[in-house]
């Protein structure tokens, strides 16, 4: 037999409530029955406010008292293939450290536009038609083409105060890049580079001056170690040699966790005055090298960029010969993987190894077999060359991915 309800209690006798209304969460000894005895009805779930709990139920042990096999598991949304792929993670604890990053890929450098000439052969020093401007830098090419190849990303710089850093600030937010560890500096206004190309394809560089800023406090190493992969370029190092330029860059490189992946491209680098020297603690740190021709054999002292790639090979990194036209090779131990490049009617060929490092890191943050990320990184490089402009061609991936299969790839 059910026991009255007691005199006073809120909101009434469960018989007497409009159907609209919740009854109260009340503790059993509260109602006037013990556990056992209370009717049991649809809300009998409701938590009550003493023990945060359901009403007779036994307090879950804390978690470090769980058995191992109930504990949670954080998984990574990109697990590598280890079957398939001949980059792989190897150790657990490697693959539990990815799923903590918040971006795949984070990259540290300028931001500046280029003008180029219209059309090719023409020198600077002749009445001719420029086009522009286009946001530009190395690594910002870089990281741009990996957001819109769908790899999550955030780049560190600074930004001059005026129309043209709007010009690379606007471009890099709209695809996607994590910009909390930019600045715009008040006075600043970076370089403009003029571009020309002369009939073979090779381009000359004419810069205003304006100068290239990087600050310490952008280098925060929380932003550092939220990517699983970090990107250096051999343009950025050169450039970062002196003053808070260079504290900037070494304080990205001494946050580095061991358990972070390291890619560096050369970039154009080699020609300059010291270097070899400048390079060599990223050389030693990187996972990833993306040189061009010309510049692999340079890093090493070598005879032969194919020499140099098998040395670095041998130390246990992956080294992607860019080779334009001819494609690229990739060394990985012993073995050396040719990948064919596509072929396009080329434009504007800046920007080409840049989104060739963007497609290669991003098939491997996705797991991809090298072959498959080579062919990645070949199609974005290929479908940069076709507009003008140092960014306007990358594409993204789902054009990219049709680009691919077009080709029978």
């Amino acid at each position: 037999e059910k026991p009255p309800p007691r005199e006073g209690l809120r909101d009434g006798p469960i018989s007497a409530r409009p159907p609209n209304i919740a009854p109260a969460r009340l503790d059993p000894a509260d109602a006037g029955f013990s556990s056992r005895e209370r009717p049991r009805h649809p809300l009998e779930h409701r938590r009550s406010p003493a023990t945060g709990r359901p009403p007779g139920q036994a307090q879950r042990p804390p978690p470090e008292s769980r058995p191992p096999d109930i504990a949670p598991r954080r998984r990574s949304p990109y697990p590598f293939d280890t079957q398939q792929s001949k980059y792989a993670v190897s150790h657990p604890k490697e693959a539990v450290f990815e799923t903590m990053m918040e971006f795949d890929v984070l990259a540290f450098g300028f931001a500046f536009v280029e003008v180029p000439r219209k059309r090719f052969g023409v020198p600077f020093t002749e009445p001719g038609e420029f086009v522009g401007p286009f946001p530009s830098a190395d690594t910002a090419i870089m990281i741009d083409t990996a957001a819109r190849l769908g790899a999550r990303c955030r780049y560190i710089a600074a930004f001059g105060d005026d129309a043209f850093g709007a010009v690379v600030r606007n471009r890099l937010a709209g695809d996607g890049v994590d910009l909390t560890y930019t600045r715009t500096l008040e006075g600043y206004h970076p370089a403009v580079v003029f571009v020309r190309y002369n009939a073979d394809g090779s381009r000359e560089y004419l810069s205003t001056g304006g100068g290239r800023r990087l600050t310490p406090d952008l280098a925060a190493p929380e932003a550092v170690r939220s990517a699983k992969w970090v990107h250096f370029s051999g343009e950025v190092i050169h450039a970062c040699r002196s003053g808070e330029e260079r504290e900037a860059l070494m304080r990205v490189f001494d946050s580095l966790l061991p358990e972070q992946k390291v890619s560096l491209d050369p970039n154009d680098g080699y020609s300059m005055e010291g270097f070899v020297e400048a390079m060599a603690p990223f050389v030693a740190r990187a996972d990833l090298i993306l040189p061009s021709e010309g510049e692999a054999k340079t890093l090493v002292g070598a005879e032969s960029d194919e020499e140099a790639c098998r040395l670095l090979a041998a130390k246990g990194k992956i080294v992607a010969l860019k080779r334009g036209k001819r494609g690229c090779d990739i060394y990985i131990g012993d073995e050396v993987t040719h990948i064919d490049a596509f072929r396009v009617e080329e434009v504007d060929p800046t920007g080409c190894g840049d989104s060739f490092c963007a497609g290669l890191i991003t098939g491997l943050v996705e797991g991809m077999p090298i072959e498959r990320a080579g062919v990645l990184a070949n199609a974005a490089g290929a479908l940069q060359a076709t507009r003008m402009g140092p960014m306007e061609g990358s594409m993204p991936r789902a054009v990219v991915d049709a680009f691919i299969r077009e080709n029978g790839r």
